[in-house]
């Protein structure tokens, strides 16, 4: 046995010795092959997880959905407000389901299933006597259950589709999981956040008397309204100069806004809530008494100068006293002067500037924006801004980039 067995050790040895480099080779391809692998791998799981895992991203919460229970006109405990009566809006509600993704992982992403009603409001809506500015048509395409369906042939604008509407769905799910105890959102500059936070579900058609997020939304409020009310209707949520830094102008123009969509859907809807209307009033008095001599607003609203991206909060929350039906004074006024600072910097090419005639990008959005909402598109100033950005994709691509 150990004679039979020495002459083939010292075969393979023989062997091994004249292919080394071969077997080195080998080792080394083999070694590579394992540690790209294994980076493949864990940066798969990374994105999976980057997109899907958390317990701020589990949507099992939409089940059951919550019932708005809603107080009339002061904020009270959640335990010992009455149970309201149903909406006349019917709104959509949500059921999870599991979501297919081309991207190998053994985890299964959540999503939305929409059960819509087959029947809509907007006629309902249409016909009453107290849409503001007579543009309830507008507003009724966020109350319209089946916004894919109820997309019709001549509507203008992109259509929904079904992606979209799931994609929305889940937005609004985790804002409402992510929702503070007291009813804001995030832990600095509340103000904005919550005013942001509340545009979501406005845009979609919720407000304080709907199934799935009528009572987020109504949580939403009555923290502005406590906290607006104590600053003295400074919606930075403080007394102190509009808050530190150059962040308390915004936040109030935010939350102005919000606080106008809130308050025009629910008079479409058939139940103004008179609650926010002397808030609103006065917050929107301070951006009127704000403006600069330009037309313009600034940080701290000193007047010095004018900033772009500082005013087209303010004409947002502006169009939407003007579209409150309110009639609160210099609202009108103070848009008219407001586009005539939005001419002060834009250049004949029809970029706009930040505080003077610049061709900058992003602050071109700002102004096609406030254009549209005072002058309308049929204004050459809001064409030309259009053709701006047009010309400017090969550099600035429009597109969702995820790093």
């Amino acid at each position: 046995m150990h004679t039979t067995t020495e002459p083939l050790v010292a075969r393979i040895q023989e062997r091994l010795a004249r292919s080394r480099f071969f077997t080195l080779s080998l080792l080394l391809h083999t070694a590579a092959v394992i540690i790209l692998g294994g980076i493949v791998l864990v940066q798969q799981k990374a994105a999976v997880e980057d997109m899907a895992s958390g317990p701020a991203y589990e949507l099992q919460t939409l089940l059951p959905p919550e019932k708005p229970e809603i107080s009339e006109r002061s904020p009270q405990p959640p335990e010992s407000r009455p149970e309201s009566k149903p909406a006349d809006v019917q709104q959509p509600r949500f059921e999870v389901v599991a979501l297919q993704t081309s991207r190998p992982s053994t985890h299964v992403m959540p999503t939305v299933r929409l059960n819509l009603p087959q029947t809509g409001v907007s006629a309902t809506l249409a016909s009453l006597p107290t849409a503001p500015s007579g543009n309830a048509g507008q507003w009724c395409m966020r109350f319209t259950p089946d916004k894919v369906k109820g997309w019709g042939p001549g509507t203008p604008g992109p259509r929904p589709t079904n992606e979209t509407e799931q994609a929305v769905a889940r937005a609004l799910a985790w804002l409402r999981k992510t929702q503070n105890p007291d009813g804001s959102w995030a832990e600095r500059n509340r103000g904005a956040m919550t005013g942001l936070a509340l545009l979501c579900f406005l845009g979609h058609g919720e407000y304080g008397q709907s199934t799935e997020f009528g009572l987020t939304v109504n949580r939403g409020i009555e923290w502005m309204l406590q906290n607006g009310t104590a600053n003295g209707s400074r919606l930075s949520m403080t007394r102190d100069d509009w808050g530190s830094g150059n962040a308390g102008v915004y936040e109030h123009g935010i939350a102005a806004y919000a606080l106008g969509e809130y308050y025009t859907m629910t008079t479409i809807a058939g139940k103004p809530d008179e609650r926010v209307v002397e808030l609103f009033r006065a917050a929107i008095a301070h951006i009127v008494e704000g403006q600069g001599p330009d037309g313009g607003w600034m940080y701290h609203f000193d007047k010095t100068q004018s900033d772009t991206s500082v005013s087209g909060w303010q004409v947002q929350a502006l169009k939407a006293a003007h579209l409150s039906g309110l009639k609160i004074p210099g609202v009108e006024k103070a848009l008219d002067r407001a586009m005539i600072n939005f001419q002060r910097v834009q250049t004949d090419k029809g970029g706009y500037g930040y505080r003077k005639a610049e061709n900058r990008w992003s602050l071109t959005g700002v102004g096609i924006l406030c254009e549209l909402f005072w002058h309308g598109a049929r204004d050459a100033q809001c064409k030309r801004g259009v053709e701006f950005i047009l010309a400017g994709l090969d550099e600035f691509p429009v597109r969702y980039q995820p790093k």
